[in-house]
């Protein structure tokens, strides 16, 4: 009754401004004045970093990136980050349960046992991509996953997100296989005065998502930002899925099946509950030194997900505190970050709680001869994992290490670009090494990228490159007995072998073609084809052994490889009210072997609408669709899922004074489908909201 108040409320304030309004005029979008005659559009050119670790144009780089601004993000109403990445049409975007979200690049694939004990589970072990905040690796490190709720930032820290889809490894090193996602924050602001913007929002199903932000600079040297993030949603349904059963149970029903049910699923009335805290400084003397310090807190629980549990869905939890720092001197540009917590990967269970800390450092220096521009870099990084604070001799672990765990590497690259013909032909070249101490073999990763400017407004570029993952420390240490999931299903007990050091990890190879123009000021094009092939799959091997236990261990298969080619493209319009813009991304992929399964978008399609401006600047709408198509292969080529999901959204916001306005914001309209196999389905979820600053 109360959201049905507000709901009431709102509109009534909105509807007894618009009556204010001099003339209905105001709400009138005229064909030749908005469109064949609109003004001509001069935005501040896009920079983008993450393609050479130098900002620069967007039009000059001949790699496949889509940028999601700042004003994007608000614009589209989304509520978590990992929801902001729908707006790129080239991700594979998908819910769980209410705000715990999946996210691939591409394509994906997963060994037999991965598949049958993880994917049909919902635990990402298909990333392909490094996820990156202000060059601070974020993948998690035990089984390379992205636990998208434990982000300490929110929409609100967000200035822009980069997506590269062609790998970037030769720049970033392990993980970037197939791209990175970057998100950069707040850079430093002008003037000095204090500023605090927040933004409130809650709506049905108990669910509230807030953040606020305050700044303030001394004189023009120093700047100091602080925000603070909280979200809270319950699940879509309340039940769950017991692989024992093979059915969908009640989760207050829970208890005649497992008698420590309360304790594993705690929070099972929510999808997600998360916190952050951010607080950053910038100090920037001249324009050769600068530096910034990142330091943030972040708490979070979810109905996560794991794969030697009988229920589907389990409590995730996460505590970590961090650092991260970036400076440039002169010519030398250093990062560095440290996280350090616990994760509690299945809460009630033994064996799944860690504490566990990630540490890198990246040192480069650019400089010049004669044309040619060269950059060497050298990298360190290390990840550790210790279970054993909670391991306990008199029960059965899954999985544990029973010690501590420690992965490390050390990197060294050199970039060169050059260009000719009066900058019209962009040359780029870079090679980097990698070496992980758990590995005897030693990572290479090439890459080779062209662009060519046929005129002022038409580019053609050329992206040939090489990525590799990182060896991962549930492979390198996990050694343990199960009786879980596995057991559960008829399975006799595993005993699992870590992984040995001869084992050579995923490699993929793309070639990547884009095609750019900017046919007007206010319309343009993006066309790109794509080709990449991926080997090297580490899989798991069952044998059984003589007394009927069977034994599981890391494999390289023969021939295990899987080729991938398709074709992205956008257009988009915009005059000073009307920007619509539709892109989308087709592909198809064949393996060849028998122990991988395959899941791939076979098309994913945005489509986005945006109108501003309306009675006399207060009103503005947008509407963004959001559609994929995605099916999973078996090994014999069977299809063993397929199905279609259209995702509409749509936010309305009124401005009520010159720093604040309010808004009704409804997300998945009319969704009543499963997004992943064993969960609930997605239903539309409708806020309102208001956002002001001061």
């Amino acid at each position: 009754m109360k959201l049905i108040g507000s709901i009431i409320i709102a509109v009534a304030i909105c509807l007894r401004l618009m009556a204010q309004t001099d003339s209905i005029r105001a709400f009138q979008l005229s064909v030749d004045e908005d469109i064949l005659k609109a003004n001509k559009i001069e935005k501040p050119k896009t920079q983008v970093y993450s393609t050479r670790k130098v900002w620069e144009e967007t039009e000059k780089i001949p790699h496949n990136v889509w940028v999601i601004s700042k004003e994007d993000i608000r614009l589209s109403g989304a509520l978590h980050i990992a929801e902001a990445l729908r707006l790129c049409p080239f991700l594979l975007v998908r819910q769980g349960v209410n705000g715990v979200y999946e996210v691939k690049m591409l394509n994906s694939f997963y060994s037999v046992s991965d598949f049958l004990g993880t994917r049909l589970k919902g635990i990402e072990t298909g990333i392909n991509f490094l996820l990156l905040i202000d060059n601070m690796p974020y993948n998690d490190d035990l089984k390379g996953d992205i636990l998208w709720e434990t982000l300490p930032i929110d929409i609100n820290d967000v200035e822009q997100i980069e997506i590269v889809t062609n790998p970037l490894s030769a720049i970033w090193g392990g993980n970037a296989t197939q791209g990175v996602i970057h998100i950069i924050t707040h850079r430093k602001e002008k003037g000095s005065d204090l500023q605090v913007e927040a933004n409130l929002q809650g709506g049905i199903r108990n669910s509230f998502v807030h953040n606020a932000t305050a700044r303030i600079g001394i004189g023009e040297t120093w700047h100091f930002k602080i925000s603070a993030n909280y979200a809270s949603l319950e699940r879509f349904e309340n039940n769950l899925f017991l692989f024992s059963q093979s059915r969908y149970i009640p989760a207050d029903s829970l208890l005649y099946f497992d008698q420590y049910g309360r304790s594993r699923n705690e929070i099972n009335a929510l999808g997600r509950q998360n916190w952050g805290v951010n607080c950053l400084a910038y100090f920037t003397p001249n324009k050769k030194y600068q530096a910034d310090l990142h330091l943030f807190a972040q708490n979070s629980l979810v109905q996560g997900y794991w794969e030697d549990t009988d229920v589907n869905l389990v409590t995730r939890g996460s505590n970590s505190v961090g650092a991260n720092f970036n400076a440039q001197l002169s010519g030398l540009h250093i990062q560095s970050s440290y996280i350090v917590g616990n994760r509690d990967f299945a809460k009630g269970y033994l064996g799944k709680k860690f504490n566990f800390s990630q540490f890198n450092a990246t040192a480069f220096y650019p400089f010049s001869w004669k044309n040619l521009n060269f950059t060497p870099e050298f990298a360190y990084w290390a990840a550790t994992y210790d279970d054993t604070p909670y391991v306990f001799d008199n029960e059965f672990l899954s999985p544990t290490f029973n010690q501590k765990a420690l992965n490390t590497s050390l990197a060294g690259g050199l970039r060169m670009h050059t260009s000719f013909l009066k900058d019209k032909f962009l040359v780029e070249l870079a090679l980097r090494g990698e070496k992980f101490n758990q590995l005897s073999t030693f990572f290479i990763a090439p890459q080779f990228s062209m662009s060519y400017k046929l005129n002022k407004t038409n580019s053609l570029n050329l992206v040939i490159s090489q990525g590799y993952r990182r060896n991962f420390v549930l492979e390198m240490f996990a050694s343990y007995r199960d009786a879980g999931y596995i057991a559960s299903l008829g399975r006799p007990i595993i005993n699992f072998i870590p992984a040995s050091n001869n084992l050579t990890l995923t490699q993929n190879q793309q070639i990547n073609f884009n095609y750019h123009s900017v046919i007007s000021s206010n319309l343009g094009l993006q066309v790109g084809l794509f080709y990449q092939q991926a080997k090297n799959y580490l899989t798991t091997s069952l044998i059984e052994e003589n007394n009927g236990e069977i034994v599981m261990s890391f494999t390289n298969p023969e021939n295990a490889s899987t080729q991938q080619q398709g074709i992205t493209g956008k257009i988009y319009f915009q005059t000073p009210k009307i920007y619509t813009s539709i892109g989308g991304l087709w592909s198809n992929n064949q393996t060849e072997n028998r122990l991988l399964f395959s899941e791939t978008p076979n098309w994913i399609l945005h489509w986005q609408g945006k109108l501003e401006g309306l009675l006399q600047g207060k009103l503005s709408l947008l509407a963004y669709l959001y559609a994929y198509n995605a099916s999973i292969t078996t090994p014999t080529g069977e299809l063993m899922e397929n199905h279609t999901l259209f995702l509409p959204n749509l936010k309305l916001s009124f401005k009520i004074f010159q720093q604040g306005l309010v808004y009704v914001n409804a997300r998945n309209i009319g969704t009543r489908k499963q997004e992943l196999a064993f969960f609930e389905r997605v239903r539309d979820l409708y806020l309102i909201g208001v956002e002001f600053m001061f």
